[in-house]
């Protein structure tokens, strides 16, 4: 990672340096809403676990799957910008967070079939029905997906009657680092995070305030490669767990160039 990193980060210098010396540096800063898609979880068991109630054992071959949906999250990102000697373009080296707290969990499925309506005691090595079934366990979510990546972004900027207007068009690639921690009913199914390939694509405008500052609102769509982590957890469910990373954002923002 820390190669991939001094990669990009030269790659960002290099694209940023191609301008003249007199034009201007810039940082920005962004805050927004983040609304994440959906995401497809799917589990393969790494070692036999025995269920509850003489329902029999999931082997270290089995898998299992379950969706989960996301609450309206939060996205913050500082930014290192320089305009390029190719006229209309230019480039950035840009670090943000987002967060998303975990609305819920449906549609368990396993051992080939749907668990939804089976009694949780299946989960927990019980030998008695609790009384409420995996569905309504999932359902009460708690946790969140949390991300910090480092993108190299490339812009852009449309040329329209209003000297003060700059609307823009922009392509990113980098890295992103997620902490997944889902905790359905305080279970602790998984609390762990990976680092991967990330990309965005971003649409918006630009408004001069001044020669050197300006007003930022924009739209970004942000994805990951799939996220692989570890479940444990008081289930003692010892799994590889498979996220997915879509994200869409809308922000504002405050740019000074010096």
């Amino acid at each position: 990672m820390t190669k991939t990193l001094m990669m990009m980060t030269a790659a960002g210098l290099a694209m940023a340096s191609a301008g003249a010396a007199a034009q201007d540096y810039y940082v920005a800063g962004k805050l927004g809403f983040l609304l994440s898609a959906d995401s497809s979880n799917s589990g393969d068991v790494g070692e036999n676990f025995v269920l509850g109630l003489d329902a029999g054992t999931l082997t270290s071959d089995a898998n299992y799957v379950f969706d989960s949906e996301f609450e309206v999250g939060g996205f913050a990102s500082i930014a290192l910008g320089k305009a390029t000697a190719l006229g209309p373009f230019r480039s950035e080296l840009e670090l943000s967070y987002t967060r998303a707290n975990v609305k819920d969990h449906d549609d368990f499925r396993a051992l080939g079939g749907s668990l939804q309506a089976v009694d949780a005691g299946v989960l927990v090595g019980a030998t008695e029905p609790l009384g409420i079934n995996i569905g309504r366990v999932i359902e009460d979510a708690q946790g969140s997906v949390s991300t910090i990546g480092f993108m190299v972004n490339g812009y852009y900027d449309f040329t329209v009657p209003s000297e003060d207007v700059h609307p823009f068009i922009g392509l990113g690639i980098g890295v992103v680092n997620t902490n997944v921690d889902y905790d359905p009913s305080g279970l602790g199914l998984v609390d762990d995070n990976s680092t991967g390939f990330g990309w965005q694509a971003m649409i918006g405008v630009d408004y001069d305030l001044s020669a050197t500052t300006a007003l930022h609102a924009g739209f970004r769509y942000r994805a990951a490669e799939s996220v692989e982590v570890e479940t444990g957890g008081a289930l003692g469910l010892v799994s590889d767990l498979e996220i997915d990373v879509d994200q869409f954002i809308a922000e504002v923002g405050y740019r000074w160039s010096f």
